[in-house]
C-alpha cells in the first residue's frame, strides 16, 4: 500500500512541477515579445 502512496505522490510532484515550470516559461516568453499596442507615442 506505501508503494501506491508514493507512486501518487510522485505523479502529484511531477505534474505540479511541469505545469509550474510550463507557466512560468510561458510567462518568460511573453515577456520577451513586445508590446506593440502600448506605444502610444509613436504616431505615424
Amino acid at each position: 500500500m506505501k508503494d501506491i502512496w508514493k507512486g501518487i505522490l510522485t505523479l502529484i510532484l511531477f505534474g505540479s512541477a511541469f505545469l509550474l515550470g510550463y507557466y512560468f516559461g510561458e510567462e518568460k516568453i511573453k515577456n520577451k515579445i513586445p508590446n506593440f499596442q502600448e506605444e502610444e507615442d509613436f504616431n505615424l
